[in-house]
């Protein structure tokens, strides 16, 4: 791979998805994709091997959280910038991405030249600051959630704040003084009880409930935060 080419890995659990994206990036100037995967094992394995410039991580990889993929991938490839692929593109989404130490957010209802331009963005060491608009939902909801939230206990509300703050796994289990699987136990629970599918949704609903979680960071990446929930 010549000096001047951005290597990519690809991490979705749908494979046509991966291969059919692979291919338009490989075929784009100045790309090169390095490996595809479908697991969160081989997606820390494929960064380890070649520290690619850009990693795609699917915000739904089975086998294990986005959160924690990314944290193993950010620690086997320190300079390896990781966009997260997903089909929300609300700004509460793109604020939980970032908040987990991702460089960004990619919806994958967007184009592909959108993909790209997005790459350029944090190969040129940018944040993602923006996604694509969503159409509103539906009203009723805010009742429905507040009954979904009344339902937690108060462990597991704490346990919700940590997820909006991108905290992993193991960090949580530290500060709280608990064991890992603990940890799982209370994220599967709130998930259930707030029929959510991951911890980066989970993320999203906290945070769109509470935007004065990272008020008090007092750095950059935390006023980012701040205002994307403004938005």
């Amino acid at each position: 791979m010549e000096a001047h080419t951005v290597g990519l890995v690809l991490a979705d659990r749908q494979q046509a998805f991966a291969e059919g994206l692979g291919i338009i990036l490989d075929a784009t100037d100045g790309f090169a994709v390095l490996g595809l995967a479908h697991t969160p094992a081989r997606t820390v394995q494929l960064a380890a091997a070649h520290r690619p410039a850009v990693l795609l991580l699917d915000a739904h990889l089975p086998g294990a959280d986005a959160v924690d993929t990314l944290a193993a991938v950010k620690a086997a490839s320190p300079t390896t910038k990781v966009l997260v692929l997903s089909t929300e593109a609300r700004p509460s989404m793109l604020a939980a991405a970032i908040a987990a130490g991702a460089d960004g957010l990619v919806t994958k209802h967007g184009s592909s030249r959108h993909v790209v331009d997005v790459i350029r963005t944090v190969v040129a060491g940018k944040l993602v600051t923006a996604v694509a608009a969503e159409p509103p939902r539906a009203g009723g909801r805010p009742s429905v959630e507040a009954l979904r939230l009344g339902s937690l206990s108060c462990r597991e509300r704490e346990v919700l704040g940590l997820l909006a703050r991108g905290w992993s796994t193991g960090r949580i289990a530290d500060g709280l003084q608990v064991a890992q699987c603990t940890v799982r136990s209370h994220v599967y629970n709130l998930l259930g009880k707030l029929d959510l599918h991951s911890r980066l949704e989970a993320a999203a609903f906290a945070l769109e409930r509470d935007r004065d979680q990272f008020g008090e960071l007092g750095n950059a990446r935390g006023e980012l935060l701040v205002e994307l929930l403004q938005r």
